[in-house]
């Protein structure tokens, strides 16, 4: 039944989504395509204009990816469509199951379009080789390897999505716990509850930084590579660690009752 509950989820929540998918990589081919001949004048203005597009796209896939998915979990539980979807035979916890991880597949599947869509666009030895330059200019003092560097921000950046996603999850259902203002409250505790992490999050960081004895760094304009290591794993570690004490917070106040519209 979860399965089924996924497919139905994913697809309603990707609808949409589908069609800006497909408009954006088809700018992305044109784009590819045109830049063969870009050394001429008005083509490469052209290419320019369809890179724009193109960017534009992936910009629109990102923001109406949440959108869509905020939109799917409000009118599902709390709208009129809730009364179908409450009565259906299957737990609140199976629900939420179901709409965290069609929501999760979908970021995942509008992140890759996007990335797709950029390289398409932009991609080149002498692009690739000018970032790696770059960021090994970067990384000079800290004594790391692009890859490295690489993995690290890609892991930290994944495992934050995860934990907003999922807090989101959280902000919507204590939101729509009250009687009015719903959405005005539901933002509040968003960023109550991102800020609060946060600040347990830097506390942490200091605590393991001054049994390293580094914690002087935290306020200094230069870092070494052992506070960088440090502060970049145990913010990923945090986030992970958020995105599941959120998921069991988002559950408890699920199966405490809904007040639908």
């Amino acid at each position: 039944m979860i399965l089924n509950l996924y497919k139905h989820d994913y697809k309603k929540m990707s609808k949409i989504l589908n069609y800006m998918y497909v408009i954006t990589l088809a700018f992305a081919l044109v784009t590819r395509i045109v830049s063969i001949w870009e050394n001429v004048k008005l083509i490469f203005i052209i290419k320019q204009v369809l890179a724009g597009f193109t960017i534009a796209g992936a910009v629109n896939i990102i923001v109406n990816t949440f959108v869509h998915i905020l939109k799917n979990v409000i009118t599902s539980f709390y709208k009129d469509e809730s009364y179908l979807t409450h009565t259906l035979p299957v737990s609140k916890t199976q629900l939420l199951v179901s709409k965290y991880l069609s929501a999760i597949t979908l970021v995942v599947v509008s992140v890759l379009v996007c990335f797709i869509s950029l390289v398409t666009v932009y991609y080149s030895p002498e692009t690739i080789t000018m970032l790696k330059t770059l960021i090994s200019a970067t990384l000079l003092e800290f004594n790391m390897s692009v890859e490295a560097f690489i993995v690290m921000v890609v892991l930290l950046l994944l495992f934050q999505t995860l934990a907003l996603t999922t807090l989101s999850f959280v902000a919507i259902i204590k939101g729509y716990s009250y009687n009015e203002k719903r959405i005005l409250f539901g933002l509040i505790w968003f960023f109550v509850i991102y800020i609060v992490s946060g600040i347990v999050m830097l506390i942490v960081s200091a605590i393991i930084l001054a049994l390293q004895g580094n914690a002087h760094e935290l306020l200094s304009e230069t870092i070494s590579q052992q506070t960088f290591k440090t502060i970049v794993i145990v913010a990923t570690v945090c986030y992970a660690l958020y995105s599941v004490v959120y998921f069991f917070t988002a559950n408890k106040l699920f199966n405490k009752g809904v007040n639908v519209d």
